[in-house]
């Protein structure tokens, strides 16, 4: 195997003459990756998200990422074409990250007027859907509606339909990217949340000289008061205890109002008229005292539980990609936001990799990972780079175990091959760990 490396002054020319040229010779590179779909990892399965949905209904559906799937009545046929009345089974997954793309096997390359090409990612997603354990389909002349969770407000991303047959993507239209409301809408729950006053309250005092009233309470019907007995009630203003003196009610009636100790009317009836007025429960100090050590208590409890909503929200929040791409879809499948890399500096390598010391006589294949981690492609023997990226190199081993080239051994190949040096192999670092989770992947991809 020998190393294919583009001289300084050839770059130049590679960039504004020859592209084109370079990546034709990039297409027996490409032999392996014939199949649409081909995990590398197949022990470690992708979170799914599944949605019931009543077909005569539809619906609108918030996902963890941040996306919201519409779908509107009467939606979904059969494969004869026949509208669907029983539950509908949506099966949703989503991928945005290097890992996510990495563990789907979904082919990133894309093959334009006889040339591959290397996608990177706006946001991706499969979507299927059955009845009855069957498959199913989008009726004629409706459509589904996706606020695509991304990571990028990109305006030059394309939306893209994989063919499975011919592992393909298919060009169906333009995506813009808006601000992610789901996102919005979780921001302002938490400032609200952050700002709301604590629910626990304790009784006033009773105030000195006021009129008080032994009311027969149900405690249990009032949960603002399941915490005291035994309360005075005291009326909110001298002008009321005025014009509810001296008559003799025949029934009195306790109405909350809210929530709170101080949303309470008196109704009282009788004597061919009713009258309502505010009242609200009250203690001795001695009582409030006491309470207050309770309360304090309570209260310390009460801002734990809060602030340990907070931060779980704010770790959703952190979590949510902060746009949406508006997308239409009329049958189910793989599809893509994506947009072809962009070289500024691209490479043809083609290096013999070592493991322990020993020539690899047969290459796994592996993955070049470049940039914020949304660009994942497979290879097999030479490949393509953009010197002014970032890039990583993953080797799929076997067993859970993986191995890596750095962007930093990637350079210091393409560094010595410029000095004409006689240096073809690269040395693959073996992973520490096994690989058997997609947290384990991520921590190796924040790792490396």
């Amino acid at each position: 195997m020998k190393t294919t490396f583009v001289s300084a002054i050839f770059v130049s020319a590679l960039v504004f003459a020859s592209g084109c040229d370079t990546r034709k010779q990039l297409k027996q590179s490409f032999a392996r990756q014939q199949k649409a779909i081909e995990r590398p990892l197949t022990h470690i399965e992708k979170q799914v998200t599944m949605l019931n949905v009543d077909p005569r209904k539809g619906g609108e559906f918030y996902l963890e990422t941040g996306t919201v799937l519409s779908i509107p009545e009467n939606a979904f046929v059969d494969k004869e074409g026949n509208a669907l009345t029983e539950p509908v089974h949506i099966k949703m997954q989503e991928f945005h990250s290097a890992s996510d793309i990495f563990l789907s096997g979904i082919t990133m390359h894309y093959e334009e007027n006889g040339v591959n090409e290397s996608f990177e990612s706006a946001g991706m997603f499969n979507i299927e859907g059955t009845c009855n354990g069957k498959q199913i389909e989008v009726a004629e002349g409706k459509s589904l509606n996706l606020e695509l969770a991304s990571r990028t407000d990109d305006f030059s991303y394309d939306f893209f339909q994989l063919d499975t047959v011919t592992a393909n993507w298919i060009k169906v239209g333009a995506t813009k990217a808006i601000d992610n409301r789901v996102k919005k809408n979780l921001k302002d729950s938490i400032q609200k949340m952050a700002n709301t006053p604590s629910k626990i309250e304790i009784p006033e005092m009773m105030e000195a000289g006021a009129v008080l009233l032994d009311i027969d309470v149900d405690y249990r019907k009032y949960p603002q008061l399941k915490d005291f007995y035994g309360l005075a009630w005291q009326v909110e203003s001298s002008e009321n205890v005025s014009e509810i003196s001296n008559v003799v009610w025949e029934q009195t009636t306790l109405i909350s109002t809210g929530d709170g100790l101080k949303d309470f009317k008196l109704r009282l009836s009788g004597q061919d008229q009713v009258k309502e007025v505010k009242v609200q429960p009250v203690i001795s100090k001695k009582e409030r005292d006491k309470l207050e050590k309770k309360i304090a208590e309570a209260r310390k409890l009460e801002e734990a539980a809060r602030a340990e909503l907070l931060a779980n929200a704010n770790k959703r929040y952190q979590s949510i990609a902060s746009f949406q791409r508006n997308i239409e879809i009329n049958g189910f499948g793989v599809f893509n936001c994506d947009r072809v890399i962009k070289y500024q500096e691209p490479l043809t390598l083609e290096p013999e990799f070592m493991l322990d010391g020993k020539l690899l006589s047969q290459l796994p294949p592996y993955y070049l990972i470049s940039n914020d981690n949304s660009a994942v492609s497979q290879y097999s023997n030479k490949f393509r780079i953009d010197a002014k990226r970032i890039n990583r190199l993953l080797f799929v081993l076997g067993e859970g175990q993986m191995a890596y080239v750095s962007n930093k051994q990637l350079l210091d190949f393409i560094a010595q091959a410029k000095s004409n040096s006689n240096r073809r192999s690269i040395e693959l670092q073996p992973v520490g760990f096994a690989v058997n989770t997609a947290d384990d992947l991520s921590d190796l991809l924040q790792e490396i």
